[in-house]
């Protein structure tokens, strides 16, 4: 629903391919989109964690809040180039083969949040909560790629989303730190 939102408005927003060039059009509105989805991934990710408030319990201790945040960045950064082309590569891959479109934005969703639970340290946390809430945006940034066709797109949407989750938790970790030490 949200994706339909984003894409609905992005195509009544921007001016037509003829006004600004194609490329220029392209990049703006695949970078624009990709921003906007992002953001609201990270709005709706905040509010399943406060359905949900064993997700933050569990996130005040991951492993992200550990490190500089440099390192997190760089982690952030090839890890949505790499997910966003792995996504692309299947999407068109399975759908070639035959695969029903939605079966494939399915498979590859479920895919996508199961492989975030393998990681070391996982992004994930284990809990099925945050394992629904990891299909639900690998529904959406599927669906963005297949209305959109641009890896760009995705790009900006997973380093929009993960950036935020990244600045959340650690904003959110410095602060129950500090609450615990006041009151120790």
């Amino acid at each position: 629903m949200i994706a339909g939102v984003i894409f609905y408005l992005a195509r009544k927003v921007f001016p037509p391919i003829q006004v600004m060039g194609v490329a220029a059009y392209d990049t703006h509105v695949a970078m624009t989109v990709g921003f906007l989805t992002g953001l609201l991934l990270a709005l709706v990710q905040f509010r399943i964690e406060s359905w949900f408030p064993r997700i933050r319990q569990l996130a005040n201790d991951h492993p992200l809040l550990q490190g500089p945040w440099q390192t997190w960045t760089v982690i952030i950064i090839a890890g949505a180039l790499s997910e966003e082309l792995w996504r692309a590569l299947s999407l068109q891959t399975l759908q070639a083969a035959g695969f029903n479109l939605p079966v494939v934005i399915v498979l590859t969703s479920l895919a996508y949040a199961f492989a975030q639970l393998g990681g070391v340290p996982g992004r994930l946390l284990g809990i099925w909560e945050d394992v629904v809430a990891a299909v639900v945006v690998g529904l959406a940034l599927a669906l963005l790629f297949r209305e959109y066709g641009s890896v760009l797109a995705n790009c900006a949407a997973n380093l929009t989303f993960n950036s935020l989750k990244m600045y959340a938790a650690r904003h959110r970790g410095k602060s129950s730190t500090s609450g615990r030490m006041e009151h120790t």
